[in-house]
Order: C-alpha cells, then sequence, then structure tokens
C-alpha cells in the first residue's frame, strides 16, 4: 500500500467515526473516494429485505435522473448479481456493457468496480466504484484497496449493531428493575 491509501483508510476511518449514526456519513466516504481514487462516479446500494430490491443509499456525482433510473434498474444488472453470489465483478469498459446502459455514459470511457459489502457471511451493500479507463489500470489492486474500505463501512455496521443491541438489553434491564422496585416499595 502507497502513503495515499493509507491516508484514504486513515480519511474514512475518520469520516465513519465522525458521527453517533455512521449510515449518515456514508456519502462522505464516497466523496472521499471520489477525491483521492479519482472516481468519476459511486454509490452503495442497500437490500431491503421487506421488498427483496437493492436501493441506492449513498451516492457521489449521480444526477437526479441517473439516480432515478438507478433505482428503478439496480434490480436486474449487475448489481444484483454481486449481491446473491458475494462476489466482485470488474467491467473494464462500462459503454460495452449492456446491462449498465441506464447509467448516463461519460464523455470518456470508463472501468467499474462492483463489490459486495459483507459482515459475517451476508451481504449488506453493494459497493460500485467508476474510474476513468486506462489500458493499464490494474482491477486487482483496486478491488483489493475497495475491499478494504468495504471492510471498515461493514465494521462500523458491526460495531452499530453491537450497540443497538446492549442498549436495548439495559433498556430491558431498566424497566424490569423499575417494575421491581414498583412492586417492592407500592
Amino acid at each position: 500500500m502507497d502513503i495515499n491509501q493509507l491516508e484514504t483508510i486513515k480519511s474514512v476511518i475518520r469520516t465513519l467515526n465522525d458521527s453517533l449514526i455512521p449510515k449518515s456519513n456514508l456519502s462522505g466516504v464516497l466523496e472521499i473516494l471520489a477525491e483521492r481514487l479519482s472516481l468519476r462516479r459511486s454509490f452503495l446500494l442497500i437490500y431491503q429485505e421487506e421488498t427483496d430490491k437493492l436501493n441506492p443509499e449513498a451516492v457521489n456525482n449521480l444526477c437526479a435522473a441517473d439516480f432515478r433510473r438507478l433505482e428503478k434498474r439496480a434490480e436486474k444488472s449487475l448489481f444484483r448479481r454481486v449481491f446473491d453470489r458475494r462476489e466482485a465483478i470488474r467491467v473494464e469498459r462500462l459503454s460495452l456493457q449492456p446491462g449498465l446502459d441506464f447509467l448516463e455514459k461519460m464523455d470518456t470511457e470508463t472501468s467499474l468496480i462492483l463489490l459486495a459489502i459483507k459482515l459475517e457471511n451476508m451481504v449488506l451493500r453493494v459497493l460500485a466504484a467508476e474510474f476513468l479507463f486506462r489500458e493499464d489500470f490494474d482491477f486487482e489492486s483496486g478491488e483489493l484497496f475497495l475491499s478494504v474500505i468495504a471492510s471498515l463501512i461493514a465494521q462500523v455496521f458491526k460495531v452499530e449493531t453491537a450497540v443497538s443491541v446492549e442498549r436495548r438489553r439495559l433498556a430491558d434491564e431498566n424497566s424490569h428493575l423499575r417494575q421491581e422496585l414498583k412492586e417492592k416499595y407500592d
């Protein structure tokens, strides 16, 4: 890893830790990735269990029309395959990928890396990062670096879930103790 990547990781960690509600900082993480990795566009899709669909949760550099198209078509594209198969997909030339033709084409050719954000063998989200196309682009390194970022995001949700469970447990215990005191002294 080079110094730029380490600084990017540091910035992502700081951004994720800047709030008691890390979900609110996901767009900030995408902005950091855009700035430091020269991403053209990026977005996170979250799986909605009640509808069994993938929906945009955080986006960077997506116009409103692209956002709406992404909302409508994410389910029937490579994004769903990444989610279902729990594997990364690399798209060397986005313009040649018919399943993603709903994304507005850039002035120059772009490449796309899609990967699942997993926690304890469960996919939480799908991360998409679009780069300017380069013949010599190292997809393996790009995917590896983005998987580190995805792990950081997953870890934040693991901590958030643990805190939420503990908060509920303490509230239940508090309620139980109040009831005991009420019964004892009433």
